[in-house]
């Protein structure tokens, strides 16, 4: 709804009906675990949870004293399964600077929730993920975030932004130390589960460049994300498992000629953090019984993978229809 040269209001409603069937299907070779064929088809899963979330939602973009510009608005939701119904707002504003008319300063403050939690392990092997939503005794998450930054676009076909970010998130979830994930069962996820809190803050860079037939584009982002609970690591802060320093991403593209395009694709990313075991410690009780086993490990993801980096390089045709364009 345009109210005016100044004011331009958006606004929604949204309605998701969700259905959630959280399990983990285990499988064994028999030629490894002789005797253990019967466990290939189990599915250690819960019923269908059904849930209703609606939401709406209003903005308003505003210009003022000419150079500023802002948009501010709030998003409201309510989250109902079975068991409990969760209302929520989350506020927003964002606000712009003009300095000149090529280059803008810009912040942002959001606070925001969400209903479903995504339960990872941090070992290295294959990961038993669940997404599960939030349920009476699991509360959702919530965050809120800063960004401060600004934009400028040069005369010479080069455009460039650099921000800056804080993010602090609360009601996260997490696997207690001592879970036995090899026998994870989803039915009871609600007792293996304890809840925290984490932060996430950093620096990204994106410079785009263009120069006759040549386009060229640049990104690079400095991140740290961490997670703390009480009851995982001591009560030490420590790494989240997709916690990544350094993320880089060079593109480069060349117009051959009106309808061919060669380019390349880099990516970098810095080494995952895991947790590794250091030692096993044998408890032995008598002659006639195996003794238990207990492994001892490093601090909570304390140990990084290598870093992971991958080149593309690709070329594409054109073709122009009168319904459209068509790239092979």
């Amino acid at each position: 709804y345009v109210a005016g040269s100044n004011h331009y209001w958006r606004f929604g409603f949204e309605g998701i009906s969700h259905t959630f069937s959280p399990g983990v299907r285990r499988s064994e070779d028999p030629a490894v675990f002789p005797g253990f064929e019967n466990m290939t088809s189990d599915t250690f899963s819960i019923s269908k949870i059904v849930a209703q979330e609606y939401s709406f939602y209003v903005e308003d973009q505003l210009t003022f004293f000419g150079k500023w510009k802002a948009n501010i608005g709030i998003r409201g939701t309510a989250f109902n399964n079975s068991e409990h119904t969760y209302l929520r707002a989350s506020p927003r504003a964002q606000l712009w600077y003009e300095v000149s008319s090529n280059f803008r300063l810009k912040s942002s403050l959001n606070l925001m929730h969400q209903y479903l939690h995504l339960l990872t392990t941090s070992t290295i092997g294959l990961p038993n993920d669940l997404w599960v939503p939030a349920t009476q005794k699991i509360k959702p998450q919530s965050s809120w975030q800063g960004l401060l930054g600004f934009e400028q676009e040069g005369k010479k076909g080069m455009k460039m932004s650099l921000d800056f970010y804080y993010k602090k998130m609360t009601n996260l979830v997490a696997y207690q130390e001592g879970t036995d994930l090899t026998i994870l069962d989803a039915r009871n996820w609600e007792d293996k589960v304890t809840t925290g809190s984490g932060s996430s803050y950093g620096a990204e860079l994106f410079i785009h460049k263009k120069m006759g037939r040549w386009t060229s584009w640049l990104t690079y982002a400095w991140t740290k994300t961490t997670r703390q609970f009480d009851d995982i690591n001591l009560g030490r802060e420590f790494p989240y498992r997709y916690d990544r320093r350094h993320n880089g991403q060079v593109n480069l593209s060349y117009k051959i000629k009106e309808n061919w395009r060669i380019a390349a694709n880099w990516n970098y990313g810095s080494g995952l953090a895991t947790t590794l075991a250091t030692g096993k410690y044998e408890f032995p009780l008598s002659i006639n019984q195996n003794p238990p086993i207990a492994t001892s490990y490093q601090d909570k993801n304390s140990f990084r993978l290598p870093p992971y980096h991958r080149l593309d390089i690709d070329m594409g045709y054109q073709i122009n229809k009168s319904w459209g364009i068509q790239q092979i």
